[in-house]
């Protein structure tokens, strides 16, 4: 009975910290963390939206429920820092690209507040719509049409402000 009294006390925890904005699973920044800014663009069509469903759910018409639907599609770039032990940490967003934006196209820069130091990531660049379908509820599940990723080393001193672009070779689209 005690063991199920402590552990709903720390699930209560735990979403009292997430309502609060307490930041659970961001990499640890420190007193005076950097901003790591990251500059990305990238455009898509009608078609190549077409062509990921296809690929990754198939044909809408050939599903066994009538109603299925698509997300508009969204635009977001991803920022961990990947540490010892297969730890992966999320960086804390702070604007810009960092936040999903709507929209066939998307261009500029996302901020992010990244620990001082020196660190590797894993960059991501991505633009998923949304497959929904009703079956008794309604489910939903990713369909990426864009997918971007690089691997970076970088050493940010505390409160430096760090631009990078690690997708200019990749074309726009």
């Amino acid at each position: 009975m005690t063991g199920g009294f402590v552990k709903s006390l720390g699930a209560l925890l735990v979403v009292a910290c997430l309502a609060a904005g307490c930041g659970v699973g961001y990499a640890p920044s420190g007193l005076d963390p950097a901003r790591l800014e990251i500059a990305a663009q990238g455009s898509i069509t009608q078609e190549d939206i077409n062509r990921a469903v296809f690929q990754q759910v198939g044909s809408l018409q050939d599903q066994p429920t009538l109603y299925h639907w698509l997300g508009k599609p969204t635009w977001q770039v991803e920022a961990f820092m990947l540490g010892s032990a297969d730890a992966i940490w999320a960086l804390k967003p702070l604007e810009g690209l960092a936040k999903p934006q709507v929209g066939m196209e998307a261009r500029g820069v996302a901020a992010f507040e990244a620990p001082s130091g020196k660190n590797h990531y894993r960059i991501t660049w991505a633009c998923v719509v949304t497959h929904y379908w009703d079956e008794g509820g309604t489910w939903q599940e990713p369909v990426y049409v864009y997918l971007r990723q690089q691997e970076v080393t970088l050493e940010l001193a505390p409160g430096q402000v760090l631009r990078i672009s690690p997708f200019t070779n990749e074309k726009g689209k």
